[in-house]
């Protein structure tokens, strides 16, 4: 039976690099400010969901904070990027473009890779799901070009946060001869997630492989679910990976044909929306780092 594809986690440590990133997914109520900043810090790096081709202003801070229906986080991010800016911090965003050109590749990018999704949870063709994921891929790849040049470009020290799929970055450090730092919880990874950071590394994707990955972001879109922190977002991947990798490739062969993404859970026993309860009870059963992780956490109270 296949293993559970983990990633050892790297944890804060008293000496951080000149660059230091912080990996976890994005979630409602995990604030950027709870890493704190490098001593002496001069750079904090911000994930631009929109295109963006300047350095953050305290004026442009001030009136993203007016506006209405902004989450808890979003309020404490900015509100922490205000008071490092008064700090004598730049603020900026990751993905900074320099011209019109860049500008419209950003949204070009994003918009297919959006399409690409809808039209292959329409069809259910494996060559669209793949060309879904080759999309997303390729537009990740061009985003976390865009933030390597950004820091290669900027004073340190320098502090940001990212996403766990813009981890691939490292690579890119360590090629680039640059000194860097990271903290990012282990996790298993969803299959939605390894496949696109293969496709990242160059390395070739199987059909098994990319069933797999689209029964796992179609189901978690099914479900609804939105993690309220980033544990509770390891806790959903972590399910959601052990009972792909429990189900046979007949199996999973059988769910993408009847386009049944809850299929990995209900084929494990579980409910198609388990409690937390149930997730824990059945990691707890079938998944080796889980039992690890808990046995670390039991260890640390002590």
């Amino acid at each position: 039976m296949p293993k559970n594809r983990s990633r050892k986690g790297t944890q804060p440590s008293s000496r951080r690099a000149p660059v230091h990133f912080v990996f976890r997914a994005h979630s409602p109520t995990d604030s950027y400010k709870n890493h704190g900043l490098l001593e002496g810090t001069r750079t904090m790096l911000v994930e631009a969901g929109t295109p963006a081709d300047a350095e953050v202003t305290l004026h442009e801070l001030h009136r993203q904070l007016e506006i209405p229906g902004r989450s808890a986080k979003d309020i404490a991010d900015i509100q922490f990027a205000i008071t490092a800016m008064r700090k004598g911090i730049a603020v900026k965003p990751g993905e900074r473009l320099l011209n019109e050109g860049e500008r419209n590749r950003l949204i070009r990018n994003r918009e297919t890779h959006q399409t690409a999704y809808v039209k292959a949870l329409t069809s259910w063709s494996l060559s669209d799901a793949r060309d879904f994921f080759e999309k997303y891929a390729k537009s990740q790849q061009f985003r976390n070009g865009l933030i390597l040049r950004t820091v290669k470009e900027s004073k340190k020290p320098l502090i940001a946060e990212y996403g766990t799929m813009h981890s691939v970055l490292s690579r890119a450090f360590q090629k680039e001869g640059i000194e860097h730092s990271r903290h990012m919880p282990p996790q298993v990874f969803p299959w939605s997630s390894i496949v696109v950071q293969k496709m990242n590394y160059g390395k070739p994707v199987s059909d098994l492989e990319i069933k797999k990955a689209f029964l796992t972001a179609a189901g978690m879109e099914a479900v609804g679910i939105a993690p309220a922190n980033d544990a509770e977002w390891r806790l959903q991947s972590a399910l959601t990976t052990t009972c792909m990798n429990r189900l046979s490739q007949t199996q999973i062969n059988r769910l993408f044909q009847d386009r049944n993404p809850l299929g990995a859970l209900t084929e494990n026993g579980l409910p198609p929306r388990p409690s937390r309860e149930e997730k824990e009870a059945f990691l707890q059963k079938h998944s080796e780092f889980w039992r690890r992780e808990q046995r670390l956490k039991a260890l640390k109270k002590k």
